[in-house]
């Protein structure tokens, strides 16, 4: 069985919680009918970057085959070029959308000449065509250094904030569909708290029953 955070990880932006504004402003640039381009999710671990890239697929309704899932530490210039060619070939599925989601990509920091080639790449992106960067780095921290701003205008750039309210009822509600919870509510946003906003954090110590006996939450 799949761990508790997997099982309950939203597949559309209706299951998003706590980025309300985001998740609006995603919806509206969907719904005018969004030709290609790029996004670049910040935030904490936890706050649901990866998720949330995955529900854009889910709302486009992209085939498996055409998404394409890479972490920062393994994007090269040979990858780079290597997405190039496959974002111009046709799709698997009917929605005609190829989507390449770059997680970590923090980690590219250093590697400048694959930043670099990755510029003109996102700037000339063919129709339905769409590439999604996570980081747990803000761009304002000069990532990706003299590329940095370059990278920055060729993509929209959201961040997510941990919603403490609304993680700690999900939580709960969560917990309590488990069989897992003991506790009230207020015990849930200390829980929220000490995993610093990393809701899958605090879904791992739930289902290690913590919030069942009332565990220490630090």
């Amino acid at each position: 069985m799949k761990p508790l955070f997997e099982r309950e990880r939203p597949t559309t932006l209706d299951g998003i919680m706590g980025q309300d504004e985001t998740v609006s402003a995603i919806r509206t640039m969907l719904n005018r009918g969004m030709s290609s381009g790029a996004f670049y999710f910040m935030g904490a671990s936890g706050t649901g970057k990866t998720t949330l890239a995955k529900a854009i697929c889910t709302e486009l309704k992209v085939d498996t085959n055409d998404v394409f899932e890479i972490g920062g530490a393994d994007l090269t210039i040979e990858s780079v070029r290597e997405f190039i060619y496959t974002f111009s070939l046709s799709t698997w599925g009917e929605s005609g959308w190829k989507i390449l989601i770059v997680n970590e990509s923090q980690a590219l920091k250093g590697q400048h000449r694959t930043v670099q080639a990755l510029l003109p790449w996102l700037e000339n992106l063919p129709a339905k065509r769409l590439v999604i960067f996570t980081s747990s780095e803000s761009l304002d921290t000069n990532v990706f250094g003299d590329f940095t701003d370059a990278l920055a205008s060729r993509c929209k750039l959201f961040t997510l904030e941990p919603n403490l309210d609304a993680f700690a009822a999900h939580a709960a509600k969560i917990a309590q569909r488990e069989n897992l919870d003991g506790m009230p509510l207020s015990a849930y946003r200390e829980l929220i708290q000490s995993c610093k906003g990393n809701l899958r954090a605090a879904l791992q110590r739930i289902e290690a029953g913590e919030m069942l006996k009332g565990g220490k939450t630090c």
